[in-house]
Formats: C-alpha cells, sequence, structure tokens
C-alpha cells in the first residue's frame, strides 16, 4: 500500500496536486496541470514563462475542436505555441 505522502510526491512528480483532485474540479484540474507544464516546458526550453489565464485555458481545452486528443502534453505544446505563450 502506498502511503499518502508518497502518493502525493509521486503525483507531484506528474504536475497533479492533492488539492485539485479532493476538491473534484476536472476543469481546474486541468488548467492547473496545464499551467505547471507548460512552465517546466519554458524552463527546460529557455522561453521566458508568460502564464495564461484559467478562462484562456478552458477555451483551449473545453471549447475547442482539439479538446478529444488524449495528451495533456500534447495539446499545451500545440495550443500554447499557437497562442503564442511559449
Amino acid at each position: 500500500m502506498v502511503s499518502e505522502e508518497n502518493l502525493e510526491i509521486y503525483l507531484k512528480s506528474h504536475f497533479i496536486d492533492m488539492e485539485d483532485l479532493e476538491n473534484d474540479n476536472f476543469e481546474n484540474f486541468i488548467c492547473h496541470r496545464a499551467k505547471k507544464i507548460l512552465k517546466e516546458i519554458c524552463k527546460v526550453t529557455g522561453k521566458e514563462f508568460s502564464e495564461p489565464s484559467d478562462e484562456e485555458l478552458k477555451q483551449i481545452f473545453f471549447e475547442s475542436k482539439l479538446k478529444k486528443i488524449p495528451s495533456t502534453k500534447v495539446v499545451v505544446i500545440f495550443l500554447f505555441a499557437e497562442k503564442n505563450f511559449l
């Protein structure tokens, strides 16, 4: 069995916040995770991080025709590059 402490460490390493899971709000979970992934991409690539608003992210993920793409990371990279967040 995995301890709660180890589970939280594991989830954080995948850009998942335990609080987002506990609050059971999928839209906020996706927005917060996308920001964390984007920030890490910018850090690794040396790009300046321009944090999008939750409203921009909700529009991208929940109103876009691309919302059915299975990988959050692929969507983040593609859409943020297109929207000039990168």
